[in-house]
């Protein structure tokens, strides 16, 4: 028997139409605009791997309370591979009475791997400061031998201990990056290290070497 249902599209459609190469919402609207389904096959193309997270503006190390305030900067991946929904932009209010939400990444692929890979360089390029974010907490779950082996389960977040030793892994990295990043500009007495260092400090779970590209990029097109 059924206990209910639910009419409307859920958060993750993007995952079901990433796998199976069916837009949901339009079909969504054929229907209740009283058109028949677009899609004929009963079984549609489906592809091997989806992997999909939410980007939120939240503290994993306090029971992924909602983490409110405005986004001075937010800056999503360019040409990642991944697909990336950013349902805000800088200046945005981010509040605790709606759903923390920020962004989705969906990374397809042949294989888990290459799926876990696109989705790894797509997260290490999110630039966002004014908020605290999971992405430290994601980046550090996509490194798990056991997550690229499939054999992870949502019991991983219940245990503390666990996030606290995934989260101090992530900030031990970032260290060392900025560390050596800072002797590799002083080495060349590169003008944008000052801006770069303070991004590095202010914002949490992104890659400095891919910002970094990204500055040097943007700042030799305007010349």
């Amino acid at each position: 028997y059924f206990n209910e249902i639910n009419t409307y599209i859920p958060p993750w459609h993007v995952v079901v139409s990433q796998l199976s190469e069916v837009d949901l919402v339009r079909e969504h609207i054929r229907i209740v605009s009283g058109q028949a389904l677009s899609v004929f096959s009963p079984e549609p193309h489906s592809r091997s791997h989806v992997i999909g997270v939410s980007v939120n503006a939240e503290d994993p190390m306090k029971d992924f309370a909602p983490s409110p305030g405005t986004l001075t900067q937010f800056e999503v991946p360019l040409a990642t591979g991944a697909a990336i929904f950013a349902t805000a932009k800088s200046g945005d209010l981010i509040s605790s009475f709606y759903e923390p939400v920020i962004a989705q990444a969906v990374a397809v692929d042949s294989s888990r791997d290459s799926a876990i890979t696109k989705l790894r360089v797509a997260l290490s390029e999110f630039i966002i400061e004014g908020v605290k974010t999971n992405l430290p907490l994601l980046r550090a779950i996509l490194e798990l031998p056991e997550f690229k082996a499939g054999d992870v389960d949502s019991s991983l977040l219940l245990d503390k201990d666990s996030l606290k030793e995934l989260l101090e892994k992530t900030r031990i990295d970032t260290e060392e990056d900025i560390a050596a990043l800072i002797a590799a500009l002083t080495l060349h007495n590169d003008t944008n290290s000052e801006q770069i260092i303070n991004a590095a400090g202010r914002s949490e779970g992104f890659s400095i070497w891919n910002f970094t590209a990204r500055l040097l990029n943007r700042n030799s097109m305007e010349i």
